[in-house]
């Protein structure tokens, strides 16, 4: 359409997001094998099989659950090459380990009297279950 006369149109749709974990950290995997494949100092890999040891970590891979515990995986990996300085760690979540659980609802922080005032409770949250439905405006007073 010509912008200068066409008219509006609202066009809506829904996306699924299918977020597959194992296929990054599959992904991942190779790139850091990889790279030391071509990157570490010694061509011989102090005489273990790299390749053999690849194929063996990957056998492994959908058992891991966390960032910590994959990073644990390829730190296993690495070390049987017995290499020191050669540490790895999880990337970074930026997200604080001591965190607080989610209350499931949002706080009407306009209220100054007892209790928590819902303000709104997001879709599948806690409290938007049918045992456990929370309403805005009505108040948690226990926990």
């Amino acid at each position: 359409m010509k912008l200068d006369s066409g008219s509006e149109t609202h066009v809506t749709f829904t996306a699924n997001v299918i977020k597959n974990t194992l296929a990054k950290r599959t992904a991942a995997f190779y790139q850091f094998w990889k790279t030391y494949n071509h990157r570490f100092y010694d061509s011989n890999f102090h005489g273990r099989d790299w390749v053999a040891l690849r194929k063996k970590y990957l056998e492994r891979l959908p058992s891991v659950d966390t960032n910590d515990e994959f990073a644990a995986l390829l730190q296993m990996m690495v070390g049987e090459l017995d290499s020191s300085h050669s540490e790895l760690s999880p990337a970074s979540s930026n997200i604080s380990h001591r965190s607080t659980p989610h209350l499931g609802f949002t706080i009407d922080y306009s209220h100054k009297g007892l209790g928590l005032k819902v303000k709104y409770i997001p879709n599948r949250a806690p409290g938007s279950f049918e045992k456990t439905k929370l309403k805005s405006g009505e108040f948690v007073v226990a926990i």
